[in-house]
C-alpha cells in the first residue's frame, strides 16, 4: 500500500478539542472561543444569506468536494460513506439547509497545513432552530460524544449507540443520538469530508462550523466552504 494510504489508515480518530489543543500547541495562538448565543445565530443568518440555492453553476465548481484517486479506490474498496457523499453533494448545493456543525472525532492529518487530501471526520449537528443560538450546548453534547471512549454506559440506548459508532462509524453517514443525551431534541451524528480548500488558512484550527444538510432528500453532509462565510465567522478561526 502507498505510504500516504499507510498514513490514512493508521491516523486513528481522536477527540476532536484533544486533537485542537495539540495543533495549537504547535503552532500560532488560535482563538477557539465560540460565539455567545445571539452572536451564534447572527453568524448562522449571515451564511444562510450568502448560500443561495439552488446554487449557480457557476459558482458549485469552487463548492465541489473532490478526492485523490488514491483514496477514492482506498474507499471503494473498504468503505463507501465518503463515495456516497461525492454522489449526493449535487443534490445538497441544489436544496441543501445551513446548519451549525460541531467536530467530534477527525483524521489527525487535517491539522496539518501541509495536508492538501479532502479526509473524513465525524461531526454532530441538529436541524433543530433551537440550536441556532445554542452552539454552547452543541459544543458540550459533542464533547460527551468524544469522551465516551471505553466506559460502558449503563443506558441501554447510549450503550447501543457507543457500541455502533465503535464498530461502524466508518459507514455512518447519519444516526441520530439518544435524546437523553441531548436534551430530548434531535441531534445527529454523521460522517463528513473535510476538503481543506474549503477551510481558512487549509486546515482544521477549530471544531465548529456551518454545515450544508438536505435531511429529507439525503444522509449527506458537507461543510459549508469558508469562501460563503461572514468574515466574523472566518475570524473566530484565527
Amino acid at each position: 500500500m502507498h505510504e500516504f494510504l499507510k498514513k490514512v489508515t493508521k491516523n486513528i480518530e481522536k477527540p476532536a478539542q484533544e486533537m485542537i489543543d495539540v495543533a495549537v500547541n504547535h503552532e500560532e495562538p488560535v482563538e477557539l472561543t465560540i460565539p455567545e448565543n445571539q452572536a451564534a445565530s447572527d453568524l448562522l443568518a449571515e451564511c444562510r444569506k450568502f448560500y443561495r440555492t439552488p446554487m449557480l453553476d457557476s459558482e458549485r465548481p469552487a463548492c465541489k468536494l473532490s478526492l485523490s484517486k488514491e483514496l477514492h479506490d482506498l474507499y471503494e474498496r473498504s468503505n463507501d460513506a465518503p463515495l456516497r457523499i461525492l454522489k449526493e453533494q449535487d443534490n445538497l448545493l441544489e436544496r441543501g439547509q445551513i446548519y451549525w456543525g460541531y467536530l467530534v472525532e477527525a483524521n489527525r492529518l487535517l491539522l496539518d497545513r501541509a495536508n492538501e487530501h479532502t479526509l473524513p471526520a465525524a461531526i454532530i449537528y441538529s436541524t433543530d432552530a433551537f440550536f441556532d443560538s445554542q452552539i454552547n450546548l452543541l459544543e458540550s453534547i459533542g464533547a460527551t460524544v468524544s469522551g465516551m471512549g471505553e466506559q460502558i454506559s449503563s443506558d441501554p440506548e447510549i450503550r447501543n449507540f457507543q457500541r455502533e459508532i465503535s464498530e461502524n462509524f466508518e459507514q455512518i453517514l447519519r444516526r441520530e443520538l439518544p435524546l437523553s443525551m441531548c436534551h430530548g431534541r434531535s441531534v445527529y451524528y454523521a460522517t463528513c469530508l473535510v476538503q481543506p480548500q474549503h477551510l481558512p488558512h487549509g486546515h482544521l484550527t477549530n471544531a465548529w462550523f456551518p454545515i450544508i444538510a438536505d435531511f429529507q432528500q439525503t444522509e449527506a453532509v458537507m461543510i459549508l466552504p469558508s469562501h460563503l462565510w461572514p468574515e466574523k465567522l472566518a475570524a473566530h478561526w484565527r
